[in-house]
C-alpha cells in the first residue's frame, strides 16, 4: 500500500477511534441505547473496511468473502436502523416494531441465503442487499427533506457517503491492485460518513443532556435561555453573599437589560422574542470566563455573578465585552414552523444596558440586584451602555479599565 493511501485510510480509522471514544463517553453518561448504536456502527465499519482492505490476517479467500459479505449486510441493516431513527419513523412503538421486524428480518434472510451459495455469489448477494437498503434509506431521506426536515439533509450526506465508500471498498476487495484514487475516494467518503454519525451522536447527546437538566431543575430552569430562572438567580446571589461574608471578599453583580424586546414582540410576535433571548443567552455564555455564574433577571435581562472579586477593572472589562457581543445583529425567525427556523426573517439588534455593582457582605443581596438592574437601565443613555457607581456614589458611565 502506498504511503499516501495508507495515510488516507489511517485518517479513516483515526476518525473511527475518535467516534468510538465519544460513544464510550455517552455510555458512561448513562445514555446506553444511543451509545450502543454508535459503538456498534463504528466497530462494524472499521471491521468492514479492514476486511475489504485485506488487513485481517489468517483468513483464506473463501472465508474472507463470506465474512466481508456478512459484515457489509450487517452494516447496511444498522445504517437503515439509524436513518429510520433520524427521520422519526421509530417514535411510535407499534410502527417501530414493524420497521425493525422488516429490516432485521430482511438482513437475516439475505445473510442466510448467502450462506447457501458459493462464496462469490454469497458476497454478491450481500453486497446487492446492502446497496438496496442504502437506496431505500436515501429515498426516505429525500422524501423527508422535501417536507422541510433539516436533519434529512444530514441523512442524505451520510447515506451517499457510505454508499460511495462501500462501492470503493468492494472494488478494492475484488481488485487488490486498484488505483490510488479508488482508495482516496473510499477513505474520504468513510471519513465523511463517520463525521455524520458523530454529528447525529452529538445532536442526540446534547438533546438528552438538555432534557435531563430540565427534568432535574424543574421550574428552577428556563428552557428558552437554558439558564436559572429569576427566583433561582436571586437564591444564587443570596448564597454567594452568605459565603463571601465568611471569607470577607467582594462579589461582582452584573445586570444586563435588553430594552427593545417589547417592541420586537409587537412587530414580529413572541416567537421572535424567544429566538432573540435564546441567541443573546448563548452569546452571553460564550463571552464569560468559566468561573462565573449566570441566570435570568426578570423577563428582559440576565444576571452575571462573579465571586471573590480582586480587580474591579476585570468586572468592568466583562461588562464592555458583553455589550460588544450582545449588540451584534441577529437574523431572527418569526415562524414556529420547523422548516423555517433557520431562515432569518427579521434583522434585530439588541438595545443592551449593563449595570455593575461590586459589593461586600454589608450589602443585602436584593439591594445589590436592584441597584445593578437600575444601573443597567440607566446605561441605555450612555454611549458605552455600561454603568457603575463612581467614587462620589453617583451612577456614571463605566470607563474602559485595564484589569490587573
Amino acid at each position: 500500500m502506498q504511503p499516501f493511501v495508507a495515510a488516507l485510510w489511517g485518517a479513516a480509522f483515526g476518525t473511527s477511534g475518535l467516534l468510538l471514544a465519544g460513544a464510550v463517553a455517552a455510555w458512561l453518561a448513562s445514555l446506553r441505547r444511543m451509545a450502543l448504536l454508535a459503538i456498534t456502527g463504528t466497530v462494524l465499519y472499521a471491521t468492514f473496511a479492514a476486511s475489504y482492505l485485506g488487513l485481517l490476517p489468517g483468513i483464506d479467500a473463501a472465508t474472507r468473502l463470506r465474512c466481508e459479505g456478512t459484515v457489509f449486510m450487517v452494516c447496511g441493516v444498522l445504517l437503515g436502523h439509524l436513518v429510520l431513527a433520524m427521520i422519526g419513523h421509530l417514535r411510535v412503538p407499534a410502527v417501530a416494531r414493524r420497521w425493525r421486524t422488516m429490516i432485521y428480518g430482511y438482513g437475516v434472510v439475505i445473510v442466510g441465503a448467502s450462506g447457501l451459495l458459493p462464496p462469490m455469489a454469497g458476497f454478491a448477494l450481500c453486497t446487492a442487499g446492502g446497496f438496496i437498503i442504502g437506496a431505500v434509506a436515501l429515498a426516505l431521506s429525500l422524501r423527508r427533506a422535501q417536507r422541510g426536515d433539516r436533519l434529512a439533509g444530514v441523512n442524505i450526506v451520510g447515506v451517499v457517503s457510505i454508499c460511495i465508500s462501500s462501492a470503493a471498498l468492494t472494488h478494492i476487495a475484488l481488485d487488490p491492485d486498484s488505483p490510488w484514487w479508488v482508495h482516496a475516494v473510499g477513505a474520504i467518503a468513510g471519513v465523511v460518513y463517520q463525521c455524520v454519525i458523530a454529528l447525529v451522536l452529538w445532536l442526540r447527546f446534547s438533546y438528552l443532556i438538555e432534557l435531563r437538566r430540565v427534568i432535574a431543575h424543574g421550574p428552577a430552569y428556563d428552557p428558552v435561555t437554558r439558564m436559572r430562572t429569576h427566583s433561582e438567580t436571586t437564591q444564587m446571589v443570596g448564597l454567594a453573599f452568605f459565603d463571601n461574608a465568611n471569607e470577607g471578599s467582594l462579589v461582582g453583580v452584573i445586570a444586563v437589560s435588553i430594552g427593545n424586546l417589547l417592541m420586537l414582540e409587537r412587530l414580529h410576535g413572541r416567537a421572535a422574542v424567544h429566538h432573540g433571548l435564546f441567541v443573546s443567552a448563548g452569546r452571553l455564555r460564550r463571552a464569560l470566563p468559566g468561573d462565573v455564574e449566570t441566570g435570568r433577571l426578570g423577563d428582559d435581562g440576565f444576571l452575571v455573578l462573579v465571586r471573590d472579586v480582586d480587580d474591579v477593572g476585570e468586572i468592568v472589562d466583562i461588562g464592555h465585552e458583553l455589550v460588544r457581543r450582545l449588540t451584534r445583529p441577529v437574523a431572527l425567525s418569526t415562524s414556529t414552523e420547523p422548516g423555517e427556523l433557520e431562515s432569518g426573517q427579521a434583522r434585530w439588534v439588541a438595545q443592551v444596558g449593563v449595570g455593575i455593582v461590586v459589593a461586600d457582605a454589608a450589602h443585602r443581596p436584593s439591594d445589590a440586584i436592584a441597584q445593578a438592574r437600575s444601573m443597567s437601565r440607566a446605561a441605555w443613555s450612555f454611549p458605552s451602555c455600561v454603568a457603575w457607581q463612581d467614587d462620589s456614589g453617583h451612577v456614571a458611565e463605566a470607563p474602559q479599565l485595564a484589569s490587573a
